[in-house]
């Protein structure tokens, strides 16, 4: 009788510690995806903010669409920032001191207008600012219109609307 009391306490350990194990596997797991899906923001800021020199808002966008993941990476993505006052004012000091921020002009509307889904969002006005990060040639330059394909980040400060527009286009 002995021997059989002990197995079932041999057996209650194992499937103690077996949900132990299972339990601990699944926190694991989740504490893992939790600080990818964080450091995944993180470097978006960076890079984003890299690119364009700025700061870019360490928080969601009020608007963000990603298409990104096709052929080769191939897609655009898409970020407006609604702007805070310290934001604003922030922003305001560095496109004034940056050369490679420019006042808005045309050709920098027909550049945000490859892809037409925002085109009636946003306002088109000449009291801003644009700064264009060429991916292809590393430079703040224009792409040529020779190019079979585009590649490249463009960050639009429209000023009186207080907002941040970033688009990425990978071709």
């Amino acid at each position: 009788m002995k021997f059989f009391q002990l197995c079932k306490k041999a057996i209650k350990f194992v499937f103690k510690s077996f949900a132990m194990f299972i339990t601990g596997a699944i926190v694991t797991i989740v504490i893992f995806v939790l600080v990818l899906a964080v450091t995944a923001e993180i470097a978006n800021y960076n890079k984003y903010g890299k690119a364009l020199q700025i700061d870019v808002p360490k928080r969601h966008a009020e608007i963000h669409e990603d298409t990104h993941g096709g052929f080769q990476g191939d897609g655009y993505t898409w970020e407006m920032y609604q702007l805070t006052d310290k934001e604003t004012s922030k922003l305001d000091e560095t496109v004034n001191t940056n050369d490679n921020w420019k006042p808005i002009n045309d050709e920098v509307y027909s550049l945000f207008h490859f892809n037409t889904v925002y085109n009636d969002q946003i306002t088109k006005t000449y009291d801003g600012w644009y700064c264009l990060y060429n991916k292809q040639t590393r430079s703040y330059a224009m792409p040529s219109e020779l190019k079979p394909s585009y590649n490249f980040i463009i960050g639009l400060y429209i000023k009186n609307e207080r907002q941040l527009w970033i688009y990425e286009e990978d071709t």
